[in-house]
């Protein structure tokens, strides 16, 4: 027995130590790969020194002697910081992700690969000025030292067991290339579901259910025409009974403004940002500020690590933001094919398919071939609805449609020079709100349009007979442009920004309701001075004057005495405050009322179709569906009254019981506990904790009910809302206000780690500019 009880002391010893050893081995290693922040790297390829300052909040201010220099310590300080996040961007864009991550991202790469992204970054590394690609291959350089000078790989490369891989000039245009995929639909989503909708039902009920605009539309120029919605003569086109969930999508993304100096308390123009995206842990944007000796300036804002251009922010004589801009980026092209699909139809007579054989490795060692077949117009994207093989005609893979042109920007003084270089630029296309220190603002697309020919880009169409083509871009002279002078006001928020024959230039591809501009452009107007506080306090805005008379529409129904009002409704409807509260009841009713009642008419019709056609998606076809729901819910046409009712009155009763229900579990609880902020929880996580859970509580940001929610200025869900908050005068930055989620840090255990975090869940103005050093690091050239 003595010996059994030695034997296992000895062996819990032992275990003890391997543990430790283990222990100590992670430590050292997660040690070892966190950025280098103070003391100096030697015999460094830069031609000067540089030195990187790091305030509390780990924003580097760089200087450097000269443009390459700061794109190499802009790429060192990428890698150090977000290299795995940078990773991800060129693998996706690539169709790469599954030699990471492994088979759960083979989908995802084999629907990449299509595009051969990887080839024409290559391509346009060799397109572009020599200036841009020695920029381009400055940064790559800065990435590798700032990778190699790392004590241990980043810490996610060791959760997976894998290296990382380095940077090349190329990998930059990936990662341009992927925030093309993440904002644009490379699988013609929105031509096609409009054209399975322009199938399924009669003309009339599809122009009621997709109209031109409504009473929502807040265009910064042109007519703005309300045409009267017509509600359909005839009765439902046929549906099943089964119940919908279709209303509760998550808003588009991003708002902008800008103020002429007249109306700012610095007398410079003034322009306000929030970026909306889908949010985790890190944010997708990198903070920095670098010194600009040549251009002698100093340039602030959001970098996106892997590339080493100045996305938004202020170079002391202007300073830019941008929207994601829904127009028309792409033509999907119905191939007239033979019989055995090898051949399809061009002008001039049949045209063999070009086939390539994509090889798509996996993590564990194996691969997958993946055929990809492309046309003159562009590649093949999968079939219609009717069977027939589609092809892609897409800026992003077009000559020149992708480049480097965003740094000319930096160097830009006045909004009339913002507005020229803008056409040139090759990036996704944002609307572009401009603000110069002389007080003007502008704004205009900024990304390459097409010029079309022969077609206006709304369905599907046929390119075989050579009438419809495109012919290059649209010329600068003819972009879309507004400038204002120093009285003016700007404003853009992903919905419609202009009319008539501009609006043919840009097109649409499912543009966002007006609700969100209209309040922004309300607020603007109703004051003639702003100070940066001000515009920070409309980007908070979360007044649901969207839901306003979804709000009224269901007081109304109150007296009925089939309401449920022993759940207190009454108090709740009575006492609602108008906005989206994270302790609000009465506005998590009235949203859930509204989506109610939408899924039980306008989304029982949709999702039919859904089913019907693997082609349509509801999301590319709802963002105007408040519209044709509030026409039913208004004007109540007996012809259209749901099945199983015997007055519309009474089906709005029984969306409110069901909006009850829903929220108290069937009474389960108390309705007067359902809070908004019970549902608007954030909810930011690595992308490494939904394969390793146990890491969240490591990694993850804390669980926090929020403000904020759809068709308001702060757009706020549990993981999307405004990825950045900026607030700027250009040569007033000191002045200026910005906040990010999560935290500058991409390591948890980096002494920043989440700081800042707190500014952006509660909206505080935080300051635009870097703040005093608190870690100095120089980077020394060979001597």
């Amino acid at each position: 027995m003595a010996r059994l009880i030695r034997a296992l002391f000895y062996f819990f010893c032992l275990l003890l130590m391997l543990v430790s050893a283990l222990g100590v081995t992670v430590y050292i290693n997660l040690q070892g790969s966190l950025p280098r922040l103070e003391g100096h790297l030697d015999g460094v390829p830069v031609s000067q020194s540089i030195n990187i300052s790091r305030d509390s909040n780990g924003t580097p201010l760089i200087e450097a002697g000269q443009r390459s220099d700061t794109a190499f310590a802009l790429g060192f300080l990428h890698a150090q910081e977000r290299f795995f996040q940078m990773d991800l961007l060129r693998r996706n864009a690539a169709g790469e992700l599954s030699e990471l991550i492994g088979p759960s991202a083979l989908e995802r790469d084999k629907n990449n690969r299509k595009f051969q992204l990887r080839q024409r970054a290559e391509n346009m590394v060799k397109a572009i000025p020599d200036d841009q690609r020695a920029l381009l291959q400055a940064y790559a350089e800065g990435v590798n030292y700032g990778l190699h000078s790392l004590k241990s790989r980043p810490f996610e490369y060791w959760l997976l067991r894998q290296k990382p891989q380095d940077w090349q000039a190329s990998d930059s245009f990936l990662c341009l290339l992927s925030m093309y995929l993440n904002l644009q639909q490379g699988d013609g989503g929105f031509e096609r579901s409009m054209q399975v909708l322009k199938d399924s039902v009669p003309a009339a009920w599809y122009h009621f259910l997709q109209p031109t605009g409504g009473q929502w539309d807040a265009m910064i120029t042109g007519p703005q025409p309300l045409t009267p919605l017509l509600i359909p003569d005839s009765g439902w086109p046929a549906f099943s009974s089964q119940q919908a969930r279709i209303a509760a999508q998550p808003a588009l993304g991003s708002n902008n403004w800008a103020v002429g100096g007249n109306l700012t308390t610095t007398g410079s123009a003034m322009v306000a940002n929030d970026l909306h995206l889908t949010l985790g842990v890190p944010n997708i944007w990198y903070r920095a500020s670098w010194l600009d000796i040549q251009l002698q300036r100093q340039l602030t804002g959001i970098t996106l690590p892997g590339a080493p251009f100045m996305i938004t922010g202020s170079n002391g004589h202007i300073a830019w933001g941008f929207t994601n801009a829904y127009g028309d980026w792409s033509d999907i092209i119905t191939l007239q094919t033979n019989d055995s699909d090898t051949m399809y139809l061009t002008a001039t007579g049949w045209e063999s398919f070009t086939i390539y054989q994509e090889t798509i490795h996996i993590n564990d060692g194996s691969s997958v071939l993946e055929p990809v077949r492309l046309t003159r117009w562009g590649p093949v994207i999968g079939q219609d609805n009717q069977g027939h093989t589609l092809a892609i005609k897409w800026v992003p893979l077009e000559h020149d449609g992708t480049n480097a042109n965003l740094v000319r920007l930096e160097a830009a003084n006045t909004v009339d020079e913002a507005l020229a270089y803008a056409p040139l630029v090759g990036i996704p296309h944002q609307n572009l709100a401009v603000a110069d220190s002389q007080g003007n603002i502008g704004w205009t697309i900024i990304g390459r349009i097409p010029k079309r020919v022969g077609l206006d880009g709304e369905y599907p169409s046929d390119w075989s007979k050579g009438d419809k083509s495109w012919q290059g871009f649209l010329p600068p002279e003819q972009y879309p442009t507004v400038k204002r002078d120093r009285n003016g006001r700007i404003w853009t928020a992903n919905s419609q920004v202009v009319s008539g024959d501009e609006l043919k230039k840009i097109g649409n591809s499912g543009y966002d309701i007006g609700a969100r501009a209209q309040q922004i452009r309300d607020d603007l107007e109703a004051k003639n001075q702003f100070s940066e506080a001000d515009l920070l306090a409309i980007q908070l805005d979360d007044r649901a004057v969207f839901l306003q008379r979804w709000h009224e529409l269901m007081v109304s129904l109150l007296d009925d005495p089939a309401v449920n009002h022993s759940s207190g409704v009454d108090d709740i409807l009575g006492n609602w405050e108008g906005r989206a509260g994270k302790n609000s009841v009465g506005y998590r009713l009235v949203r859930h009322f509204r989506n109610e009642v939408i899924d039980q008419t306008i989304g029982r019709l949709y999702q039919q179709i859904e089913e019907q056609s693997r082609f349509f998606s509801i999301p590319a076809v709802i963002e105007y569906v408040d519209y044709p729901a509030w026409a039913l819910v208004s004007e109540q046409p007996e012809h259209l009254l749901p099945q199983g009712y015997d007055s519309w009155r009474a089906f709005l009763v029984t969306c409110l019981n069901n909006s009850i229900d829903d929220l108290t579990q069937n009474g389960k609880e108390p309705l007067k506990q359902q809070t908004w902020g019970k549902y608007n929880t954030l909810n930011l996580t690595h992308p490494l904790t939904k394969a390793l859970p146990f890491l969240s509580s490591w990694l993850n940001m804390p669980h926090e009910a929020v403000d904020g929610d759809d068709y308001m200025p702060r757009v706020q869900g549990p993981a999307f809302g405004s990825s950045d908050r900026m607030v700027v005068s250009p040569g007033h930055e000191q002045s200026g206000i910005f906040n990010m989620p999560t935290s500058q840090a991409g390591h948890p255990m980096s002494p920043y780690y989440g700081k800042g975090h707190q500014d952006w869940v509660q909206g505080h103005a935080s300051p635009f500019l870097p703040g005093p050093a608190q870690w100095t690091l120089e980077i020394r050239p060979d001597k």
